[in-house]
């Protein structure tokens, strides 16, 4: 029987059996730390796109968009948001209406 665990030494025990029985009891086993030292690990994250806050919020700084271009680019980066040539709006179907 093989135990390993990361950080620790790996130990390698023998599993007395005569394989008749149905059952194998197994012992509890330590395992002594290891020596070895692990390397830096970089801790990463994306950005979430949206999120459920009662209607849906998007994220607009995930999606891609130089500066110089319009809210509209923006907008057609958005699933399912759709701009018609008007500049109207639609979300899955219905149409956006500016609160403003």
């Amino acid at each position: 029987m093989q135990y390993s665990f990361l950080g620790s030494q790996t130990k390698f025990k023998k599993l007395p059996t005569d394989w008749k029985e149905d059952k194998i009891i197994i012992k509890r086993q330590n395992l002594a730390f290891s020596n070895v030292k692990l390397r830096d690990a970089a801790v990463t994250s994306d950005r979430v796109s949206m999120k459920m806050a009662g209607d849906i919020q998007y994220n607009a700084k995930v999606f891609k968009v130089a500066q110089i271009y319009c809210v509209e680019k923006l907008l057609s980066r958005i699933p399912k948001i759709e701009m018609d040539k008007d500049g109207d709006s639609t979300a899955k179907g219905k149409i956006v209406k500016d609160d403003g």
